[in-house]
């Protein structure tokens, strides 16, 4: 999904022109509102970064030379939940190699359902760390150069409204609003895992003036 609305002209469809609308900003009576609905969604897309897929063939090879010759600028992501299963550095170049040069994948270069489809690629966040203490599974306290993940929970409640047929519904908010929060928090030497991965730990913010 994220992969989805980090595409060209994507995001603008679903971003509303202001918090209290009712209406999508693809469905705007105005041109002025449809700008200023695009200009808001060029501010969230900065804050994105970039995902790319391996489905299609023209593609796929620039993409797989691009992580070979810049590995530490990217993260391999399997369509899989609960952290530790993405790979890095050495164990992604690993992988993608296994995948496009083994003799018996080099005539599958172009296939439409190429091994890699199942995976996404992304630009690696390099964050800022702090040090912090982690406890974790009942072990003595570590303190350490830490990084942290913020996820918002969502809530969206909607109903389509049709105008003549289902292709031309449109879909009006009910409730979309923001419910609460997870921090997690890891050493910053550790590539990947979460929680239940036994690599992060729960945290809490610290909010302070600046």
């Amino acid at each position: 999904m994220q992969q989805i609305l980090g595409e060209p002209g994507v995001f603008e469809r679903y971003l509303s022109d202001s918090p209290d609308s009712k209406w999508h900003a693809q469905d705007a009576a105005s041109t002025q509102l449809e700008e200023r609905a695009h200009s808001k969604a060029e501010a969230v897309l900065e804050t994105f970064v970039g995902m790319y897929a391996f489905d299609d063939p023209s593609n796929r090879a620039a993409i797989v030379q691009r992580v070979l010759d810049h590995p530490d600028e990217f993260v391999l992501k399997p369509q899989r939940e609960g952290g530790g299963n993405n790979l890095y550095g050495a164990d992604m170049v690993k992988c993608i190699e296994a995948y496009w040069n083994a003799p018996e994948m080099v005539p599958r270069r172009q296939d439409p359902e190429h091994p890699l489809c199942a995976y996404v690629l992304m630009d690696r966040i390099h964050p800022a760390s702090s040090e912090n203490v982690i406890l974790r599974n009942g072990n003595a306290p570590v303190r350490s150069e830490c990084v942290s993940e913020l996820g918002i929970f969502g809530i969206f409640f909607g109903n389509a409204r049709h105008r003549g047929s289902a292709s031309t519904s449109t879909i009006i908010d009910i409730l979309n609003q923001a419910v609460g929060h997870l921090l997690r928090t890891k050493a910053a030497r550790q590539d990947d895992g979460g929680v239940a991965a036994g690599v992060a730990a729960l945290d809490s913010p610290w909010l302070d003036t600046v």
